[in-house]
């Protein structure tokens, strides 16, 4: 059993003529070749014709859609936002990013000045006594 589709593309919702039209038969073997469509009753020879015409005489059942497309509009694109202007009509200069020191220095600080304060292990006393 062969299968076919027929899409006929319509160039707007409103009208009645399509302007394009897409046939796709499957299956299609894999060399390329059309397939053999009928065999008349008694003889070993295929006669090739068209498949409208083994459908008609009863050769071969085909299974056919017929798509009616309309057209789609595509995705809009994201667009990006204009970057300022300074009444100069010139663009905004961004500021600069800083370093991480100038970011961070007041954590910096207050960790130093913690481990400063905290100071050092108690000194052990000498041991009296003893050998």
């Amino acid at each position: 059993m062969s299968a076919d589709s027929l899409h006929l593309h319509f160039s707007d919702y409103l009208s009645t003529e399509p302007f394009a039209l897409d046939y796709f038969v499957s299956p299609t073997p894999h060399d390329g070749s059309c397939p053999q469509l009928a065999k008349r009753k008694g003889k070993s020879q295929a006669i090739n014709t068209s498949p409208f015409d083994a459908f008609t005489t009863g050769g071969l059942s085909l299974n056919t859609t017929i798509l009616l497309k309309k057209p789609i509009a595509p995705p809009l694109p994201e667009l990006r936002t204009p970057p300022p202007l300074t009444p100069e009509g010139e663009i905004v200069q961004p500021v600069p990013e800083r370093s991480f020191l100038q970011k961070y220095w007041m954590y910096l600080a207050a960790v130093l000045v913690a481990l400063l304060l905290s100071g050092g292990p108690e000194e052990e006393q000498p041991r009296q006594g003893g050998k």
